[in-house]
């Protein structure tokens, strides 16, 4: 979206940098885009388009600052509180992924338990009942009496019945239990989804406010008073959003 919406290296470079992105000079490839972590991304890579294509709208990349210096660029403007508010949220980040991992393992370990606790009953039930419809015929004397009579052929008709009938009752409980399983799973996943989906809102805000904090623009002199209304209003706007943000999450908490 930003490749597509930039016609020039400025914009390009421009939008890079509300997003939490510095453009610089790769070591192998030409264009490379660096985050305030100093993770360090390939912008044909990332942006889906060819290297070619890069060098086109962008020109010479010789011109850019070096990998090693935008981290130095951005490691000379974080401050301390700085520091500490992005540990803050990379804190909650990996506590959120550790409480997904944890939700993912129980419902797995309790489906397989509540899987083989079905099983057992199930054959359980299935010796106990086999018993009880094998009691029904007769042995010795009186069984060859009730075979001439017709009544072990009854018996027999009986237990057959009930015993289709108990198999397609264990199949039909089974399933059901299948289906629940698969129905709490297919919830867990939305769930799942959706705090990934909040982490990285939460680390796309945070490069933004990373780039916000340490951009040149905000420690000129010029105009001084001015922009520091504005960016009283923009902190107390961040700092609305993140509560919001955090109230939010605290509904995927146990």
């Amino acid at each position: 979206m930003v490749w597509q919406a930039s016609d020039s290296r400025a914009a390009f470079e421009q939008a890079l940098k509300e997003r939490g992105f510095w453009l610089a000079r790769g070591d192998r490839c030409g264009f490379v885009a660096v985050d305030y972590r100093g993770e360090v991304y390939a912008v044909a890579r990332y942006s889906g388009v060819k290297a070619k294509d890069v060098d086109a709208k962008l020109g010479d990349a010789g011109a850019l600052a070096s990998v090693e210096e935008v981290k130095s660029e951005i490691a000379a403007g974080i401050t301390a509180k700085l520091q500490e508010f992005i540990k803050d949220v990379e804190r909650d980040a990996a506590r959120r992924a550790l409480h997904i991992d944890f939700r993912k393992a129980e419902v797995v370990g309790r489906h397989r338990d509540e899987r083989k606790a079905m099983t057992a009953a199930q054959q359980s039930r299935w010796q106990a009942e086999t018993r009880s419809r094998a009691e029904r015929l007769p042995k010795g004397f009186s069984g060859i009496w009730q075979r001439l009579t017709g009544r072990y052929a009854k018996a027999k008709a009986q237990n057959e019945r009930e015993a289709l009938d108990a198999l397609h009752r264990d199949r039909a409980e089974k399933d059901a239990l299948i289906l629940a399983q698969i129905a709490e799973r297919q919830a867990l996943q939305r769930e799942v989804q959706a705090q990934r989906q909040a982490a990285q809102q939460e680390l796309l805000r945070l490069r933004e406010d990373v780039a916000h904090y340490i951009s040149p623009e905000r420690q000129a002199p010029d105009h001084a008073p001015k922009r520091e209304r504005e960016r009283k209003r923009e902190e107390n706007k961040r700092q609305a959003e993140r509560a919001q943000r955090q109230r939010r999450r605290r509904r995927f908490e146990p």
